[in-house]
Order: structure tokens, then C-alpha cells, then sequence
């Protein structure tokens, strides 16, 4: 069936894919949706852990009560997505267009949204966003679309800081 449902999604045909993945009991885990075009696709309540959905587009999707733990959105397209009750712990959002989103209850517990544009989604509700990475790329929602406490100014790390002597100020 899993075969199935990945054809149906690599070959455009969202609907049916709708309708097959509400029955879905195969186990989706580290699966490969990378490049794939899904405008639409609703997955609920399943275990997405370590897939790879890079380069793909997933917009207007629901990912709604899914486990992403540490699956991979790099560079993808996902505009409109409602990620409501989704454990997105350790995924990785890197240069991904995450922009009206929802994320209404969703864990985002070490999620790294480095170089990520976030902007317009809904972040007011996420639980541990102060636990998430991201850079001073990253571009965040206005500020009533984020926790009260979230503070999305980047601060340099300081292991990044270069503390070697310049040439010939050694002292042996």
C-alpha cells in the first residue's frame, strides 16, 4: 500500500491519495517524499518520523496530530500548511517557505527554521519555541502571531567566535 500512495503523490493525483492514506496502517517512518508536488495533501494522525520532504511542495497540506520528529522540510514549499498537534521535534525547516502555517499546540522543540521565511504564520499557541533554532535569516511574523515570551532576535553564538592570536603575537 505504501508503494501506492506514493505513486499517487508523485503522479499528481492528491485526491486519491486523500482518500487511501485515511485507511494507511504501513509504516511510513524515513520515508522519501523529497521533490515531490502535493499542493493538498492531508495526513493526520501518523508517524512521519525521519522522512525527507525536501525540495517538495506540500502547500495548502495538513500535517495535523503527525510525528515529524527530525524529518527534513529543507528548501521546501509549504505555504498555508496546518501543522496543529504535530511533534516537530529536531525537523529541520532550513530555507523552507513556511509562511501561513499553523502551528496551534505543536511541539517545535528543537526544530531548526535557520534561513526559514515564517512570516504571517501562527506561532502565538506553538509550545517551545524559545527551544528552536534559527538564524538571523530566519524571518518571523509579526509579533502578535508569536508567544508572548519569544524573544526571535538572533544572538551570535560565541563558539563561533574565531579567539585564535593573529600571526606573530604567539608567545612561544
Amino acid at each position: 500500500m505504501a508503494e501506492n500512495l506514493f505513486d499517487l503523490l508523485k503522479n499528481g493525483n492528491i485526491d486519491e491519495f486523500n482518500e487511501e492514506i485515511k485507511n494507511c496502517t504501513e509504516d511510513l517512518t524515513e520515508a522519501d517524499f523529497a521533490s515531490v508536488e502535493a499542493d493538498g495533501a492531508l495526513f493526520k494522525d501518523l508517524d512521519l518520523t525521519c522522512c525527507d520532504f525536501s525540495e517538495s511542495n506540500f502547500s495548502n497540506s495538513s500535517f495535523e496530530d503527525c510525528d515529524l520528529t527530525s524529518a527534513t522540510f529543507a528548501r521546501a514549499e509549504l505555504s498555508g500548511v496546518a501543522f496543529n498537534n504535530a511533534i516537530l521535534n529536531g525537523t529541520k525547516f532550513n530555507n523552507a517557505n513556511i509562511s501561513y502555517c499553523d502551528f496551534t499546540d505543536a511541539d517545535v522543540s528543537g526544530a531548526d527554521l535557520s534561513e526559514a521565511d515564517v512570516s504571517d504564520s501562527d506561532l502565538s499557541l506553538a509550545q517551545n519555541l524559545n527551544q528552536c533554532s534559527f538564524d538571523k535569516f530566519t524571518v518571523w511574523p509579526d509579533s502578535d502571531k508569536l508567544p508572548s515570551d519569544f524573544d526571535g532576535s538572533y544572538q551570535e553564538d560565541l563558539a563561533a567566535l574565531n579567539d585564535e592570536e593573529p600571526e606573530g603575537n604567539q608567545d612561544y
